[in-house]
């Protein structure tokens, strides 16, 4: 409830009152993208869709991840399909049904939220960061510390940076910050 709370402030904090959610039905969420005002959907991935994943993981950590080798670059997209059946996936899609921006959350943590390269800006990580924090209580988010850019946004919305990692989950030197979820002080004083 805090979350569903804090992710319904900060949406209208961003549309200056106007509710960006239009409908909701079986698990689908339809909400107006705030840089292009054009509605979409939040829905859950099917298998079938794994494929599209991996091309907007891809053309967004080529947009984002400029300190990974072009050998760690390779490393980690041939892992990345094993990821997606141990997470629960929502997606947003253009008008021509496509994947333009993905999220995936394990028992409260986002483990990953990437956004197409010429997605980046118009708003779909940040709707689908509110989605998941109102319908999958995620707390937590584990970042690059060189991915300046993700760091900000999850500041943004509220995160703090607990503990540093100097290596990666496989030990590769790229730090990782462990952020939590910090009570929005707007929300103490309702």
């Amino acid at each position: 409830m805090v979350f569903q709370k804090y992710a319904s402030h900060l949406r209208a904090k961003e549309y200056e009152g106007e509710k960006g959610l239009i409908q909701s039905s079986e698990g689908k969420k339809r909400v107006v993208l705030p840089e292009t005002k054009i509605p979409v959907m939040i829905d859950p991935v099917k298998k079938t869709e794994y494929d599209e994943l991996t091309s907007v993981w891809e053309s967004s950590v080529k947009a984002t991840h400029h300190f990974l080798s072009e050998a760690d670059f390779e490393f980690y997209k041939k892992l990345v399909p094993a990821f997606f059946d141990h997470v629960t996936l929502y997606c947003i899609k253009n008008e021509q049904q496509q994947i333009i921006a993905f999220a995936g959350t394990n028992e409260g943590n986002l483990e990953m939220l990437f956004v197409a390269a010429d997605q980046r800006g118009k708003g779909s990580g940040k709707e689908l960061l509110l989605h998941v924090l109102e319908h999958s209580g995620v707390t937590k988010v584990d970042v690059n510390a060189q991915n300046e850019q993700a760091v900000k946004f999850y500041e943004y919305f509220g995160f703090e940076t607990k503990s540093t990692s100097e290596l990666d989950g496989f030990g590769k030197p790229y730090p990782i910050l462990h952020m939590e979820l910090k009570k929005n002080p707007l929300i103490e004083k309702e």
